[in-house]
């Protein structure tokens, strides 16, 4: 009886102490947020025609900006030269965020807009 309750406790401290899955809330990283609303559906008979086109044009307008984003990274991925630029870049602007200087951190463009093969 003993052995089963030391069993319980040791699997009881085991489980609420575990922490192997879950990352600590301060080295959560938001990477690339989009601010789409979420759409239930419940009052969408209410919307007028019009509201609808126009949910419709901003859901395509964000598809297609996400899927230029795709393309760029795809493109970037498939140059070795431009992903040697990129990861300089990128060094570059993790120091200005590590000396302290958010600002000219925030204002540096790590992707460039260059022309892919297709334009």
């Amino acid at each position: 009886m003993k052995v089963l309750l030391y069993i319980t406790a040791l699997l009881f401290a085991v489980i609420n102490c575990s922490s192997a899955f879950v990352a600590p809330a301060q080295n959560r990283v938001t990477i690339a947020s989009s601010s789409t609303a979420v759409s239930m559906g419940l009052f969408d008979m209410f919307m007028s025609e019009e509201e609808r086109q126009k949910k419709k044009e901003r859901a395509q307008r964000e598809r297609d900006e996400q899927e230029k984003v795709q393309r760029e990274i795809l493109e970037l991925r498939r140059n070795p030269e431009a992903m040697d630029e990129y990861m300089a870049r990128a060094a570059v602007r993790r120091k200005l965020y590590m000396n302290g200087m958010e600002d000219e951190a925030k204002k540096m463009k790590v992707m460039t807009d260059k022309p892919t093969q297709d334009e």
